[in-house]
């Protein structure tokens, strides 16, 4: 297909248990114009004859794999270089999507030029595909006003689903896409905010499984901010060309810079900056975690200087 409408980007590692599901997912939508980007990690599984046979059989679907293990970020960010429609999707290789996720969320983009993307709610499966919760996300992301959606992504509770909605490519393109570290796709989620309004479709058409062997779950460690964050790093980056020294501190620079280019008020500019700084006082013990030492360190030199003074009065007064 030379010009198709819809890019989905399914980036994946060694997911030679999900792979096909998430395939047939995509194959079985009801909207028919799109294409299947492919990008394989250097699976050491099945994963790669599993897509080849899919790509053999059916010219949407194209296939690449990558010599070497590049991290989760730059992979995810590869899919979307090759990508050829006027929309884009990244389709995680455990999850799936409904039949008619596609046809329910395209005329949305279609009809609406302020809205850049466009999500559906979400149903929480098993390793055997049996539904067993589900997620609605009511936040105010279609607002007219940049600060108040930059507001709910910042500082509403929400998954991160919106990062698999259907995207405008002319969006993406304005946006660092996800870095490679923690925070990357709410990093990148932000900034598409201020580009423009997101939509949802009240249905649940978008499939996120649930099993042990996600990255967060993995990660998870009883610590303040709840993640191994330098092993967590190297998953998206296993490179670490881009991995940050102090990664919380990172997070809040990233969210500053992505108001940059962007056509927003003088008034949404500086509320959007006291937005950024009421997250960084919620997250205090994760940027302190970052510090390690050098909050008793602090501690040490003030408590010195106060003895110095103490003695030189002790001794003026001798």
């Amino acid at each position: 297909m030379n010009n198709p409408k819809v890019s989905i980007g399914l980036p994946v590692y060694n997911g030679e248990k999900y792979v096909s599901r998430a395939i047939e997912s995509v194959l079985a939508q009801t909207y028919a114009n799109f294409e299947l980007i492919i990008s394989d990690n250097a699976s050491t599984d099945a994963t790669g004859a599993i897509c080849q046979a899919y790509a053999a059989n059916d010219s949407r679907i194209r296939y690449h794999r990558q010599e070497q293990n590049l991290g989760a970020a730059p992979n995810f960010n590869y899919v979307f270089e090759l990508a050829r429609g006027e929309y884009f999707q990244w389709l995680a290789s455990d999850d799936m999507l409904a039949p008619e996720f596609l046809s329910r969320c395209v005329p949305t983009l279609d009809n609406d030029p302020t809205t850049v993307l466009c999500f559906c709610w979400a149903e929480y499966i098993d390793e055997q595909d049996r539904p067993f919760s589900t997620c609605e996300l009511a936040l105010r992301i279609d607002d007219a006003r940049p600060r108040t959606r930059f507001h709910e992504i910042l500082l509403g509770w929400h998954n991160s689903f919106y990062v698999f909605g259907l995207i405008r490519v002319s969006a993406l393109k304005q946006t660092k896409l996800i870095l490679p570290h923690t925070h990357g796709d709410t990093i990148l989620i932000a900034r598409l905010i201020l580009l423009g309004r997101f939509q949802q479709v009240s249905e649940y058409l978008f499939k996120s499984r649930r099993h042990a062997a996600q990255s967060n779950e993995i990660y998870k460690v009883e610590v303040p901010c709840g993640l191994d964050t330098d092993a967590y790093a190297s998953w998206y980056d296993t490179q670490g060309m881009s991995r940050p020294k102090y990664p919380n501190w990172r997070i809040l620079s990233e969210f500053n810079q992505t108001l940059k280019g962007v056509n927003v008020s003088v008034m949404d500019r500086l509320i959007c900056r006291v937005y950024i700084g009421r997250f960084g006082l919620r997250h205090i013990h994760c940027l302190l975690w970052d510090l390690g030492g050098l909050p008793r360190r602090f501690v040490a030199v003030i408590s010195a200087l106060f003895l110095k003074k103490k003695y030189t009065v002790e001794r003026k007064s001798a």
